[in-house]
């Protein structure tokens, strides 16, 4: 056989192997570790449960749900409108479908949402079934302090809450850089640069067709996006997120804050944050910057830290896939509680029953 037919037939058996590689991912989950599951369920979410903001680049779509199963696994994803709104939504549970009110809002991004676990295991449902209270998961994956501030005024405020919690993780500031890039470009109203200037090209540092060709590959299959997370992971994220080489997205951070306690202030609701897991042990520098910050200010905080209270207990799923598990979240609600129970920011009569 000739070297361009031997070349030929390797190329068309690697693609063919892809495929059903990839057709394997999609459509037999039950044969596949739970963990990849999870990558598989974020995948087909990919694109969506978000539609496009004007404002805020993108939010979650609203009247969008989903249930997927496997192994005896169930994972929920359902969200509703906010009052008054058509197009943008946010996560509810089953206590909370149908609520126009939230007693509670908990802003904050993929940790907040958490579409890796079934929407009555998030730590903002898990809060509501200790407490008693309603409280609204306004969680939107890929977020920084500045959008979830602009959701906030936007749309969680329609909820009338008598608290706003906020969980802040170490790639707010670089996501915060990243928005603000988004919003400069967009106000240059030029729409060929604008086209290119995606959040996901300005994550990446990518532009043109390299940052279309990337972000086409990790839209088109379960096997391809992952190949981009890992070439991203390895290549780009680690320097690129880090908070301490991130210093206008820090004080893009403190501003938010300030308007997060501002707007929670204006409508008669406290104000706290909660800072993840890992800020501290890796990155002591901003953490101390931050904490300083947040005790000048007196906004009442929380070192989440579960890693280091609980050492023995596996909160993650594992491989690209730091986020908490069923019993992270259920971790990170009861120390919450007490943390706002010794804070005295949940209600009176709550406090007494608890």
């Amino acid at each position: 056989m000739p070297l361009k037919q031997k070349v030929l037939c390797a190329v068309l058996a690697a693609v063919g192997l892809c495929l059903a590689a990839e057709a394997f991912c999609r459509h037999c989950p039950s044969l596949l570790p739970d963990r990849f599951n999870i990558f598989r369920v974020k995948h087909l979410l990919f694109g969506r449960f978000y539609v496009r903001d004007d404002d805020l680049y993108n939010v979650l779509a609203a009247d969008f749900h989903q249930v997927f199963k496997w192994r005896g696994r169930k994972l929920e994803i359902r969200q509703m409108p906010f009052p008054g709104q058509s197009h943008a939504g946010y996560r509810v549970d089953s206590r909370n479908f149908g609520q126009p009110h939230a007693d509670i809002v908990a802003l904050g991004n993929s940790f907040t949402n958490a579409v890796e676990v079934d929407q009555d295991s998030t730590w903002a449902s898990r809060l509501g079934a200790i407490t008693g209270l309603q409280v609204a998961n306004l969680g939107v994956p890929g977020y920084g302090t500045t959008q979830e501030a602009g959701l906030f005024r936007l749309y969680g405020s329609r909820l009338r809450p008598k608290l706003v919690v906020l969980l802040l993780d170490p790639n707010d500031p670089s996501r915060n850089m990243f928005f603000r890039s988004w919003r400069l470009s967009k106000s240059r109203r030029d729409p060929e640069r604008d086209s290119e200037k995606r959040m996901f090209c300005l994550s990446t540092g990518l532009s043109g067709g390299l940052c279309r060709s990337m972000e086409f590959a990790a839209r088109s299959g379960i096997l391809p996006n992952l190949a981009v997370q890992w070439l991203f992971l390895t290549w780009k994220a680690m320097p690129l997120m880090t908070p301490e080489g991130a210093d206008s997205g820090r004080q893009l951070m403190y501003e938010a804050l300030e308007d997060l306690r501002s707007q929670a202030a204006s409508r008669g609701a406290g104000f706290c944050v909660v800072i993840n897991d890992y800020w501290e042990s890796l990155f002591p520098k901003s953490f101390q910057e931050l904490t300083a910050f947040l005790r000048r200010e007196g906004i009442p905080y929380l070192n989440l830290s579960l890693h280091a209270k609980y050492r023995k207990v596996r909160m993650n799923f594992g491989i690209f896939e730091a986020h908490w598990n069923e019993e992270g979240h259920a971790l990170a609600a009861a120390e919450m509680h007490r943390f706002l129970l010794r804070n005295e920011l949940i209600p009176a009569g709550i406090a007494r029953r608890h």
